[in-house]
């Protein structure tokens, strides 16, 4: 499972991205996503704020909701706690 989540996990999926902006060699991204993608995109804006321009989504799941400001500081944490056990 720590092979699983280390090649398919949002932390890897983030990296993608980032990594993507890299090889590109932009400073800064405007991110469209829509499901998935728009959640992706927001982690990924929250983890990189200094290398997004725009930030244009479209979020699918609803059950789930920001961290607040005041919140825990690690998002990854703020996350996790969100996803359900089973």
């Amino acid at each position: 499972m720590t092979k699983l989540d280390q090649t398919l996990g949002l932390g890897a999926q983030i990296a993608d991205i980032e990594r993507i902006r890299q090889i590109l060699g932009e400073d800064k991204l405007i991110l469209v996503g829509h499901s998935w993608g728009g959640f992706l995109a927001s982690l990924y804006a929250a983890e990189f704020p200094e290398h997004v321009t725009a930030l244009i989504w479209s979020p699918r799941l609803t059950r789930w909701s920001c961290p607040k400001p005041d919140a825990e500081s690690d998002l990854f944490a703020s996350v996790r706690a969100k996803l359900p056990t089973s």
